[in-house]
């Protein structure tokens, strides 16, 4: 990660040859987000260590913020007709921000934990955001040969 804007620039550059695009966080982002409640609640509760799940108000901020900066990262690139795959558990927030903004927007999803209690970590949701199989949450099409816009972290 780096906060210099010359390198940021470079990275972006070569990673929209590949039709990348770079979602930057600082350290404390990574800290409280990725660290924080990704890795220190979420993944604990996926993995059935209840024991081990640390909860702190500043991971949850910080989850819900850079869920948003993704958000719109996407926003920003999205066309009519596009289809967007977001993976794991670091952006389950993700999928519902988008579909208010794009209700026709095809989403698909994909949670590595395949035993995780997903109700109990994001409570009663009329309409299914998560998914263990590659598949569109809105018209249910195979996405493995789908091409989608791709953010990274990274």
């Amino acid at each position: 990660c780096t906060n210099e804007e010359k390198d940021q620039q470079e990275i972006n550059e070569k990673l929209q040859e590949m039709n990348f695009h770079p979602v930057f966080l600082s350290e404390k982002q990574i800290e409280n987000y990725y660290e924080g409640y990704s890795n220190s609640t979420i993944w604990p509760l996926c993995h059935y260590f209840y024991a081990y799940t640390l909860y702190k108000n500043c991971f949850w901020q910080s989850y819900q913020q850079v869920n948003r900066l993704f958000c719109e990262e996407i926003c920003r690139l999205v066309r009519p007709g596009d289809k967007v795959w977001i993976q794991d558990y670091q952006l389950m927030l993700l999928p519902g921000m988008l579909r208010k903004i794009y209700p026709e927007l095809c989403i698909g999803c994909g949670l590595c934990a395949r035993n995780c209690p997903v109700d109990a970590i994001v409570g009663e949701r009329k309409e299914p955001h998560f998914i263990n199989t590659a598949k569109c949450i809105k018209c249910g099409a195979c996405m493995e040969k789908c091409k989608f816009k791709a953010v990274s972290t990274r």
